[in-house]
């Protein structure tokens, strides 16, 4: 999964490589906008921090990877670390899935649309032009930039891109 940049000026650049951003990376590529994702780790599947709870009905409305799945859910109690529960019932059945399997094949769905990827690759600022979105990145080839009609900031708990003009 590891394509190389094939065009200078995308349609869209997606920052962080999630699920959330995997499936819109897709569905942007399925529509025909060229789109590049970069993700910080070396596979998109890697750095998972959160669980793999989904509602059945997501997987029959957007088709996601139903081999990912790996169980059902009704009800559960969730803890904090300080040891408080709080009990919680679904009102429809929900999936736990696989999220090392689930991103892995968002992300091969995703090439498959012609989604590019830049992995182990971080985005360390961002200017905004008057015609174009100037992302200046660092990889494992050196430091590059890719311009864009827009950029999808989506990184999670990493706040570094949200401010007009950061730099991480």
């Amino acid at each position: 999964m590891k394509p190389m940049l094939s065009q200078q000026i995308y349609d869209v650049i997606v920052i962080g490589g999630g699920p959330s951003r995997l499936f819109t990376s897709n569905l942007l590529a399925q529509d025909g906008i060229s789109t590049v994702l970069i993700e910080k780790d070396s596979e998109t599947e890697e750095g998972v921090v959160c669980s793999g709870v989904i509602s059945k009905e997501a997987f029959e409305k957007y088709n996601l990877p139903e081999t990912a799945i790996v169980g059902a859910l009704k009800d559960a109690k969730l803890y904090s670390p300080g040891g408080i529960h709080i009990p919680y019932s679904h009102p429809e059945q929900a999936v736990v899935v696989d999220r090392y399997k689930f991103d892995r094949e968002l992300g091969n769905s995703a090439v498959k649309s012609g989604v590019e990827i830049l992995l182990d690759s971080r985005v360390s600022s961002i200017a905004v032009r008057d015609d174009y979105v100037e992302s200046q990145l660092k990889t494992p080839a050196g430091e590059m930039s890719i311009r864009s009609k827009t950029a999808v900031i989506a990184t999670g708990v990493s706040f570094n891109l949200q401010t007009y003009g950061q730099t991480a």
